[in-house]
């Protein structure tokens, strides 16, 4: 899994090898849940987050696709 541009002024992408349903769980440095979008991904297409309402700050993104879980951290400028 990958997610940039890191650090972002909003949109983040998220790219991944797998396909299917990804559940993802943003959280501040605090462990306060910002969002939970589910989206469906495919490997030859990234996904867009949107943080651009969140504060600056540093998050956590969680992933889940198919069983398989990542976190990725990202600051917001």
């Amino acid at each position: 899994t990958t997610v940039w541009p890191n650090p972002t002024n909003g949109l983040v992408y998220i790219t991944t090898t797998l396909n299917g349903v990804v559940r993802a769980r943003v959280s501040d440095a605090l462990g306060r849940q910002v969002t939970s979008p589910v989206a469906r991904l495919n490997s030859s297409s990234p996904w867009q987050l949107d943080l651009s309402q969140a504060a600056t700050g540093v998050y956590l993104i969680e992933l889940e696709v198919g069983g398989v879980r990542s976190v990725e951290r990202v600051v917001k400028r």
